[in-house]
């Protein structure tokens, strides 16, 4: 069963997340944008070490942090294509292997509606961002103490101010999306790979199905043990293509993850700073950090629960392993399920063994962005 082709909404989302970064014009836009924020760094780097003021480094750090964060999104995307290409077939193989079996209707009730939960809360993610790359681009009375690029642009291209002003806010619209493609996207892929594991999980439920009622000799019952041993092999190799799967996903998103924890971290201390030391009004810019701080809320949460729950999906499988009545088998399908039950390990996107995406890493975050705010509130006061 595939719900790409039951509800609009999952083919959108699957089209912002997958296709559309892949269309030329998008990737063009992409690379453009790459280069004129990476010459905007620069610059604004040469001026953080050429007037070394904390003032002026609060003033402008929320910008600046959260440029490298589009920066580094961006690099991401560019190794991790033939990951995505990779993923998607894999998934579109699991789907046509899973419609050649039997499931009970129940399960695909499970996977229906939070799917279509999915696509609602990753659509309207997208919509934020593109509303509040909208409401950047309206020029705004403290643009010049928020934005760096416009005092220098304003300094030393006078007669082009306008054009150059223009001609960066025209880009924020396609900079919120690639800001939060990559994440969106995992996120996606994520929750995709939760519905694959749940008919892998009941691949394992039903090893035993169809056992014979008189259990006597069972251990003998030709049909029943090749069958046992079919359902078996096909777990381990369904298995085998998951942790493959984990294990290119972990090369580039595990990475990705920590990096973006640690960049979110720096953007919301220096954001938190900004609001201390910002003099004007925040009530004229309502929509403008409403979206932005809304988009980035449901960025976060989104990718944390969906980690969180994919690694549950996947601690599961040594539990389901366990409950089989593996002594009613004979002696080589004993030694499979043996060798299976020995290589299964815990499944999860991570960097390493203590950093994963989970409710503990957003946790750990929040906590060592409240204790250096803090800290660095107190001396200053």
């Amino acid at each position: 069963m595939s719900f790409e082709n039951e509800h609009l909404g999952i083919k959108l989302t699957h089209f912002l997340c997958v296709d559309l970064i892949k269309k030329r014009p998008v990737k063009f836009l992409k690379n453009l944008i790459f280069f004129q924020y990476f010459v905007v760094q620069i610059i604004q780097t040469y001026y953080f070490l050429k007037i070394f003021e904390i003032r002026f480094f609060v003033k402008y750090a929320p910008v600046y942090f959260g440029t490298y964060f589009l920066l580094f999104v961006i690099i991401v995307s560019w190794f991790s294509e033939n990951i995505d290409n990779y993923t998607t077939a894999q998934f579109d193989k699991w789907e046509l292997e899973n419609m050649t079996q039997t499931f009970d209707e129940k399960l695909y009730k499970k996977i229906k509606t939070p799917s279509m939960i999915v696509s609602i809360v990753i659509i309207t993610n997208f919509a934020l961002a593109l509303v509040s790359g909208y409401f950047h681009i309206l020029p705004d009375d403290d643009d010049k103490e928020i934005f760096f690029i416009f005092i220098f642009v304003e300094e030393h291209f006078p007669k082009w101010q306008s054009v150059i002003s223009w001609a960066i806010r025209s880009t924020y619209i396609f900079t919120a999306y690639f800001m939060i493609y990559p994440i969106n996207t995992l996120s996606y892929f994520m929750w995709r790979l939760k519905f694959h594991m749940y008919f892998y999980l009941e691949n394992i439920k039903k090893i035993n199905e169809g056992r014979p009622q008189n259990e006597k000799n069972i251990t003998t019952c030709i049909p029943f043990q090749k069958e046992v041993r079919k359902r078996l092999i096909r777990c381990i190799k369904r298995h085998t293509e998951i942790a493959h799967l984990y294990t290119l996903t972990n090369g580039i998103f595990g990475t990705m993850i920590l990096v973006c924890a640690v960049l979110g971290g720096l953007l919301m201390v220096s954001t938190a700073f900004f609001v201390l030391a910002f003099e004007g009004s925040f009530f004229k810019k309502i929509w403008r950090v409403g979206t932005l701080i809304l988009c980035a809320a449901i960025t976060s949460a989104g990718s944390t629960h969906s980690g969180e729950s994919l690694e549950t999906s996947g601690n599961n499988i040594f539990l389901y392993l366990k409950e089989q009545d593996w002594y009613i088998w004979d002696r080589e399908n004993q030694k499979i399920y043996l060798i299976f039950l020995t290589n299964v390990k815990p499944l999860r996107i991570e960097f390493s063994a203590d950093v994963g995406i989970n409710y503990k890493l957003a946790v750990s975050t929040l906590r060592t962005v409240y204790s250096i705010v803090s800290v660095l509130s107190q001396l200053i006061k």
